[in-house]
C-alpha cells in the first residue's frame, strides 16, 4: 500500500488495526449469523469461494496508482474476511459430509494440517517474489492466491457432487 498506493505509514498502520479488529471482532460473528441463514456450509464456502475470486480480481486488474486505493483497500478486507471465515468455519464441513464421531478428531486434525501447508512455504516463495520482482511481484502473488483458491473451489465442487449423489448418507 505504501510503495504502490503511496500510502502513509501510519494509514497503512491504522487501516491494518482496523482490519484486523474489524474481522475478529464484528465480521466473523455476522458471517456467522449468515451462516445459520444458508443452512448449508456448501452454500456459505461457494459464497466465499466467489468473494476470494471477485477480492483477486479487483487486486489484479485494478491499476496500480494512488486514485485506486479505495478499490485495493475493499480487495484486501474481502480477501481477509473470505480467508479468515474459510479458516474459522472449516469444522463446519465434517457435519455436511456425516463424518462418523469416531473419525471427527483425525478429519479435523487432518483439515488443519492441510490447511496450514499453504502458510509453511507460501510466504517464503511470496517474499522471494517480492525481493526478486519488486512491486510487480504482487501479480505473481495473486496468480498464486487464485491458483490455490480454485484448487479450493474444486475440491467443494468435488464434495457436493458427491453429496447430490447421496456419498454421505448412512442410513
Amino acid at each position: 500500500l505504501g510503495d504502490v498506493y503511496l500510502m502513509p505509514l501510519v494509514s497503512i498502520t491504522l487501516f491494518t488495526t482496523i482490519r484486523t479488529l474489524a474481522v475478529g471482532s464484528g465480521i466473523t460473528p455476522l458471517m456467522g449469523r449468515l451462516f445459520d441463514k444458508m443452512g448449508s456450509p456448501f452454500k456459505f464456502y461457494t459464497m466465499l469461494h466467489i468473494m476470494m475470486f471477485v477480492a483477486l480480481a479487483i487486486g489484479f486488474f485494478t491499476p496500480w496508482n494512488p486514485s485506486w486505493v479505495i478499490a485495493s483497500i475493499i480487495a484486501i478486507v474481502i480477501i481477509n474476511v473470505a480467508s479468515s471465515l474459510s479458516m474459522n468455519m472449516q469444522a463446519t464441513l465434517i457435519t455436511e459430509v456425516k463424518t462418523p464421531a469416531a473419525l471427527t478428531g483425525t478429519a479435523l486434525g487432518f483439515m488443519a494440517a492441510v490447511g496450514e501447508v499453504p502458510a509453511t512455504f507460501l510466504y517464503t516463495i511470496q517474499g522471494n517474489i517480492l525481493a526478486a520482482q519488486g512491486n510487480d511481484g504482487y501479480r505473481s502473488v495473486f496468480y498464486i492466491s487464485f491458483a490455490f483458491a480454485a484448487i479450493g473451489m474444486i475440491c467443494l465442487w468435488i464434495l457436493m457432487q458427491k453429496k447430490k449423489k447421496g456419498a454421505f448418507d448412512t442410513e
